[in-house]
């Protein structure tokens, strides 16, 4: 795993858990921000994360959150499908 991937994956826990904890957008802008990071989806691992933190943001009632969790869904479909 490279380090970009490795922060990555660490960005996009750290993510999840914002989400978890109610700081949706500061969630929602760590997912999204982790996307720079990888060149392609390169592990189960990370396509997986990518998806959990999807879901979280899907699951909440905002406009940010809707448009992040569709970022993080693109990118998995498009990027991660290659």
């Amino acid at each position: 795993m490279s380090d970009r991937t490795g922060f990555a994956l660490y960005r996009i826990t750290l993510a999840k858990n914002l989400i978890a904890a109610g700081e949706v957008d500061e969630g929602a802008a760590h997912a999204v921000g982790s996307l720079e990071h990888l060149e392609e989806v390169e592990s189960g691992r990370v396509t997986q994360r990518l998806a959990e933190a999807a879901g979280a943001l899907g699951n909440v009632e905002a406009a940010s959150a809707r448009e992040a969790a569709g970022e993080l869904a693109e990118y998995v479909q498009t990027r991660g499908a290659a």
